[in-house]
């Protein structure tokens, strides 16, 4: 289910389409369904070398940083700090687990905290020491 596919890494995605300067459609043998791969979210990939670099076939490391829902698509990432980040969404955060990150904002509420890739949360002046 595409529910179950946010953070998850594929290892064998093949490409079905490339879209010049833009991006890459890709397949996973694991459950048959697509997904999209931004120029963006491939590193040492620019708009003039993207057709170079992949063709209809080619086998890609990617993982899942969300789905859209109206279209049933998979948004992908084959940065190399996605595809190692332990932290990408809130289902990888577990009870117990300790985490860092840094301080964007400080309010009377209290602050504001980065952790993972891009996740904020709250801590409340309350709990801190």
């Amino acid at each position: 289910s595409f529910r179950k596919m946010r953070g998850e890494t594929f290892e064998k995605a093949e490409v079905v389409r490339v879209i010049p300067k833009t991006g890459l459609v890709l397949r996973f043998p694991e459950n048959s369904t697509t997904g999209y791969l931004p120029l963006a979210q491939l590193e040492n990939v620019s708009k003039s070398n993207l057709i170079k670099k992949y063709k209809e076939g080619t086998i890609v490391n990617c993982r899942c940083l969300s789905v859209a829902w109206f279209d049933n698509t998979a948004h992908l990432s084959a940065l190399t700090s996605v595809l190692e980040a332990k932290i990408l969404s809130y289902n990888d955060i577990k009870i117990g687990m300790e985490v860092e990150g840094p301080v964007v904002r400080v309010g009377d509420f209290g602050l504001i905290v980065t952790i993972g890739h891009g996740i904020k949360a709250v801590v409340p002046k309350m709990r801190l020491s």
